[in-house]
C-alpha cells in the first residue's frame, strides 16, 4: 500500500514555515523508506530526536503516513531552529 500527502494552501495559516525547503527535506528522509518506522528519519534529521517526538505529541514507533500536516509543520520550525 502506498500513501500520498496532499498540502493544500490555507487562507488561515497558523503555521508558518522560514523555509519550504524544511519541509520537502522531511518529507523527503520520511518517506524515501517503504513501510519504516520513523525512529531512524527522526535521528538523521535531530540531534535530539526523543525530545523533539515528545514537543510535538508523536511517538517514534509511527509511520510517516500517521502523523498529521500541523504536526509536519512543528517538525519544519524545530528543524529550521537548529540550522
Amino acid at each position: 500500500m502506498s500513501s500520498i500527502l496532499l498540502f493544500k494552501p490555507k487562507n488561515n495559516i497558523t503555521n508558518k514555515l522560514v523555509e519550504l525547503s524544511s519541509l520537502e527535506k522531511i518529507t523527503n528522509v520520511f518517506f524515501n523508506q517503504k513501510r519504516k518506522i520513523i525512529k531512524k528519519p527522526m535521528s538523521k534529521l535531530f540531534k535530539n530526536p526523543d525530545l523533539v517526538a515528545r514537543k510535538i505529541g508523536i511517538k517514534l514507533s509511527i509511520r510517516p503516513e500517521n502523523i498529521n500536516e500541523s504536526q509536519f509543520f512543528k517538525l519544519s520550525q524545530i528543524f529550521e531552529e537548529q540550522l
